[in-house]
């Protein structure tokens, strides 16, 4: 039982760590995008 939950936890922090990857790397091209925008003049 405490190996289940050992690996358990494991999937949870990779399955986190993944999430803030990718949500890093869509916040830095959101960033990308909104700059590209200004630089047209669209805001």
């Amino acid at each position: 039982m405490l190996f289940f939950f050992e690996n358990l936890v494991k999937i949870t922090a990779k399955v986190i760590n993944n999430a803030e990857k990718n949500y890093s790397r869509i916040q830095k091209g959101s960033n990308k995008t909104n700059l590209k925008a200004s630089e047209l003049g669209v805001y």
